[in-house]
């Protein structure tokens, strides 16, 4: 049964497609500070195909301790749009991170992101422009959501809603 199973596998060109390298590199690992459950929270945004509701953009938030993923499909991703998933999924389901960090796009470096960030009490981190790797944490769950999501044949529903499938279960 294995073997089959791993003869499948091998013969699947999506799965065998985005398999990662399976190399195990061993950087210089430094410790990042964190205080507690939701005390530093990444955000990002990630591009997917459009759903069946007009979805087309994933906000994902993850926290650094727990490594928790919010994964919200909205239409786009505005400063409003943003600010409106943390104050009601992150600020209002989980409490207010001390800090949230993001990369350079437009909509996190936006006056009212600042404002709301600003009145919350929240730090608001930036990372250095075209360098993900302070990052990584949201960065490696979006490499893992695209791949669940491109490993669904086309004879299955449409990826938009697998998208939102998968969604729901996270």
């Amino acid at each position: 049964m294995r073997a089959a199973v791993r003869k499948e596998c091998r013969r699947c060109v999506p799965c065998a497609t985005r398999m990662g390298p399976g190399v195990k590199t061993s950087p210089p690992l430094q410790p990042i500070p964190v205080g507690g459950p939701f005390h530093r929270v990444a955000v990002d945004v990630l591009t997917l195909p459009h759903t069946t509701r007009g979805n087309g953009y994933v906000v994902v938030f993850v926290d650094y301790l727990t490594k928790w993923p919010e994964a919200l499909p909205t239409a786009d991703h505005t400063a409003e749009t943003i600010a409106q998933l943390l104050l009601g999924h992150i600020i209002c389901g989980r409490g207010v991170p001390v800090e949230l960090l993001s990369d350079r796009g437009p909509d996190f470096l936006s006056q009212l992101i600042r404002e709301v960030c600003q009145l919350a009490g929240i730090k608001k981190i930036n990372t250095a422009s075209y360098h993900p790797q302070p990052d990584g944490v949201v960065e490696r769950f979006n490499r893992t959501l695209t791949n669940m999501v491109a490993k669904y044949p086309n004879s299955w529903p449409s990826v938009g809603q697998v998208l939102e499938l998968l969604l729901v279960c996270l």
